[in-house]
């Protein structure tokens, strides 16, 4: 309302001067707010008919703005930094380059470029990360700026879904909440649940176990509130893997973990009107009459189309929503609102091409050949149950992923990004703790 009551961009400017400011002078408490603010952002329609997630979106262009200005004035004074360059630079650069050189073919360069600036503001977070996280310090005020509010935002939600406990199967069910869907919500909450299951199952040190309980408990009603079918699917294929992971000290709490779901499972079922809705949802995973599986597959085809149309370098980044905003018969009625090609994967080789997509694949093995790598040393410091956490917190995603196009969403390409940069600033702070 701040804008729209000056009428003008006066307000906006201030507002934006201040906060780079700060960002000069403390970037890492810029970067606190930042995952503090995130769960609670909201869209704000500004005057010029454009929109932004606030303060998310204006506090990630302002941290890779200075994360530039930062490396240019290391470059320019011939500075030294005492830790090693970004490990996954390469691939997340290409990613970045493949995502600028498709906009030649887009339909709209303006819209086209906007977007591409944008991805690509989230995209240096990972670097902004892995430059301001560097002790032990920076890890607990990260901890403390990320779950409270995350927490918030959870149980805000579910007393809203709850309240809406008839209409927990649709959309509307979230108005009043802080997320608009369920896909949303599904993913935001498997990053924060895989993370505290990975520390209640592998880290044997010294830490407030019934606190971290509690915070997992709160994380995992959420999820079952949760109706989004992907979240539920990556959610369990995530912790089915970290069952299977050999640990000295995950055994008995594996054991614990199995019961309490069963029980909490069987509560959740029991309440009125709800097993019939769950086996309900959950008998559309394999249905393929159901509407939202009937509109996966044609949009999955019309991105394979658009991709034999210009295979090497795609169509241009956001190309699929500017094509396919014409066709209600393939998307809906109200795909001019939101359009995706319902798969990340599927999106980016439709709007990238070849170049795009081999980029997307390369982000996903380099970060996972990098945290299995550290994994090893991790195994005899007190991080491996962070690193497996994040390893996992980001497959949930890349699960997904497979199915739905989450990642330009700023409660999704936060946390996303964020742990991009995060798994190789944990993994440096190993590398230091190593005798010579």
């Amino acid at each position: 309302a701040l804008a729209r009551y000056h009428e003008g961009y006066q307000a906006l400017i201030l507002v934006f001067s201040a906060l780079l400011f700060l960002a000069i002078l403390l970037p890492e408490l810029v970067l606190y707010f930042l995952l503090l603010s995130t769960p609670l952002s909201f869209r704000y329609i500004l005057p010029f008919k454009a929109e932004m997630q606030v303060p998310s979106e204006p506090l990630v262009g302002i941290l890779a703005v200075i994360f530039v200005m930062r490396w240019l004035i290391r470059l320019m004074r011939s500075e030294v930094d005492d830790r090693s360059p970004f490990p996954l630079r390469y691939p997340l650069l290409l990613f970045i380059f493949a995502t600028f050189i498709s906009i030649i073919r887009s339909p709209d360069l303006y819209i086209s470029v906007k977007g591409a600036i944008r991805a690509t503001a989230y995209m240096m977070l990972s670097f902004v990360v892995y430059d301001l996280i560097r002790s032990e310090n920076h890890l607990k005020a990260l901890f403390l700026s990320a779950v409270p509010s995350a927490i918030v935002a959870v149980i805000w939600t579910s007393i809203v879904l709850i309240k809406h406990i008839d209409l927990w199967q649709w959309r509307i069910a979230y108005q009043g909440s802080p997320f608009t869907n369920y896909s949303v919500y599904g993913s935001f909450l498997s990053v924060f649940l895989i993370i505290s299951l990975s520390r209640l199952l592998f880290d044997a040190g010294d830490y407030d176990k019934v606190g971290w309980w509690v915070i997992f408990a709160v994380f995992a009603c959420g999820m079952l509130l949760c109706f989004s079918r992907g979240a539920w699917l990556s959610v369990i294929v995530v912790i089915t893997a970290l069952m299977m992971y050999r640990s000295e000290v995950s055994a008995p709490r594996k054991l614990l973990l199995v019961l309490g779901g069963i029980v909490l499972i069987g509560v959740a079922v029991s309440a009125p009107g709800v097993s019939s809705a769950l086996f309900e949802r959950l008998g559309t995973f394999i249905n393929m009459r159901f509407a939202s599986n009937r509109a996966r597959l044609l949009r999955w085809g019309a991105a394979v189309m658009m991709f034999l149309r210009h295979p090497l370098i795609g169509n241009g980044y956001g190309a699929f929503a500017l094509l396919y905003k014409g066709e209600p018969w393939m998307i809906g009625p109200l795909a001019k609102y939101k359009i995706g090609a319902h798969s990340e994967y599927f999106q980016v080789l439709s709007e990238m091409g070849i170049l795009g997509f081999g980029a997307w694949i390369w982000v996903m093995v380099e970060f996972y050949r990098y945290g299995l790598r550290k994994l090893r040393l991790a195994r005899r410091s007190g991080y491996a149950w962070l690193i497996l956490g994040m390893m996992g917190a980001e497959g949930a995603l890349l699960i997904h992923f497979l199915v739905n196009n989450l990642i330009a969403a700023d409660k999704i390409a936060v946390p996303f990004w964020g742990l991009y940069g995060l798994l190789p600033a944990v993994g440096e702070r190993l590398k230091k703790e190593q005798p010579a």
